[in-house]
């Protein structure tokens, strides 16, 4: 693959015809739709109908390209002209497009005349459609293909995540957390249920049930950001703020962007000034001293601590001092590191 790129590059560059196969230029239309470089696809489109005019493989690549700028019956016209009906990517981007144009039914409708080669087939058309259908565009016929797809495969696990989808989008958080739990059960060491699990709890104001759902997702893959940062803001809610500092460490160790994310509801609570105390204690025991900071954090710091109105006259007063440090830091109250706080701040303004 890295050959075919660099010579499509060396090509490009160079404003130079060069061939390809139809196998090339499939791989290369596959490597840009995996990396979303849209703009990239649609070049290699216009090449690969140039020199391969009648590769199915790439008519149905083009298929995508109407399908991507929304030029829904371009895309059928072309899929009538193949001429396949049982290709199943040509059919499911002929249910797209349907399903685009407000024409459920008709999918419907062949979906119960076509003759599809296997239960295999039918299943992945059915769990292609629903989350379609679910994302972009008509939730109540998705839920009307989640229950047909059910009634033939009640044992499909992504038909089930659809319904959850669908009911949590719907409102009724019950019903998902129903789902939830039923998966949860049916594959206890899948991340993901125990996260849809806790974001259910989350929406449902459970917070501490909603942190053992985390929990047991990290136990599960103790890599991942997103759930650390949820678990975070339910300590959050629960005003535990200690904890939230603790669990945003392990996210700001390799990515200090998330900080300014982290550092807006903290600002907004309304004993502000004790988290900022918390916040900088933390912080310098983790980095030794206030310009070890990552500018990132010193920033956001500066505007926790200014955030209340009374201090706005203070804003020019900004701690640039390396003299508070982690030495005997955990003996330290509020208070006295307010007035270290503020005193390196007026010795250097």
């Amino acid at each position: 693959m890295e050959d075919i790129l660099q010579r499509y590059f060396n090509m490009e560059n160079r404003g130079a015809g060069i061939y390809f196969d139809a196998d090339e230029i499939v791989e290369l239309l596959d490597h840009f739709e995996e990396m979303d470089d849209l703009e990239h696809y649609k070049k290699v489109v216009k090449l690969g109908q140039k020199i391969h005019p009648h590769s199915i493989d790439i008519k149905i690549r083009t298929c995508k390209v109407y399908i991507f700028n929304e030029e829904f019956e371009k895309a059928l016209t072309l899929i009538e002209h193949i001429g396949e009906p049982d290709n199943l990517e040509l059919n499911l981007l002929k249910y797209e497009c349907l399903c685009a144009l407000d024409r459920y039914y008709e999918v419907v409708a062949h979906l119960e005349a076509q003759k599809i080669h296997s239960d295999e087939e039918l299943q992945d058309t059915y769990e292609f459609l629903t989350a379609l259908l679910n994302e972009q565009y008509n939730s109540e016929y998705a839920y009307d293909l989640i229950c047909r797809g059910l009634a033939l495969f009640p044992e499909s696990t992504i038909l089930k995540e659809e319904l959850c989808f669908y009911y949590e989008m719907q409102g009724d958080l019950k019903k998902a957390l129903e789902i939830s739990q039923y998966l949860v059960g049916l594959n206890p060491y899948e991340t993901d249920y125990w996260y849809l699990q806790g974001r259910l709890y989350t929406l449902m104001e459970a917070y501490d049930k909603a942190i053992e759902s985390f929990d047991f997702a990290l136990i599960c893959d103790d890599s991942d950001l997103e759930i650390k940062i949820m678990k975070a803001y339910c300590q959050y809610m629960l005003e535990n703020y200690e904890k939230v500092i603790e669990a945003y460490m392990d996210v700001f160790a390799e990515e200090t962007e998330y900080f300014v994310e982290f550092i807006q509801p903290f600002i907004e609570a309304s004993d502000y000034s004790e988290c900022a105390y918390l916040l900088l204690r933390k912080m310098l025991q983790e980095f030794g001293d206030y310009q070890s900071f990552p500018k990132v954090i010193s920033d956001s710091i500066e505007k926790l601590f200014f955030s209340n109105e009374k201090n706005q006259q203070r804003e020019t007063m900004f701690l640039r001092s390396g003299e508070i440090n982690r030495t005997h830091l955990d003996d330290i109250s509020s208070n006295e590191l307010s007035v270290m706080y503020l005193n390196n701040k007026n010795h250097y303004n």
